[in-house]
């Protein structure tokens, strides 16, 4: 199942205080457009989507495969549908 790395941005906060937090979110879709309308839809229905604009990755073997392995187990791990702040992203060891 395609696994998204979404990111939102408020652009109504100010300058430094518009980034929102991080969701990663599995989603099902035959091609990346579905996939990525269904993860954005998912963030809503399970409340990880805190509005704004949206940046999204998908997290496909390409991308994991050129990842430190370290970073791929830090991966697995990490919380899905759930909004994750800087904090909880560096505890994490996410960024």
């Amino acid at each position: 199942m395609p696994l998204f790395w979404l990111s939102f941005v408020d652009p109504q906060k100010p300058s430094g205080e518009q980034f929102t937090g991080v969701a990663l979110v599995e989603a099902e879709g035959d091609t990346h457009e579905e996939a990525l309308k269904h993860a954005i839809r998912r963030a809503w229905a399970t409340g990880c989507n805190p509005g704004g604009e949206i940046q999204s990755v998908l997290l496909d073997g390409e991308v994991l495969d050129r990842m430190p392995n370290e970073n791929r187990v830090r991966l697995a791990r990490a919380p899905r549908d759930t909004l994750l702040s800087k904090d909880e992203l560096a505890h994490l060891d996410l960024i």
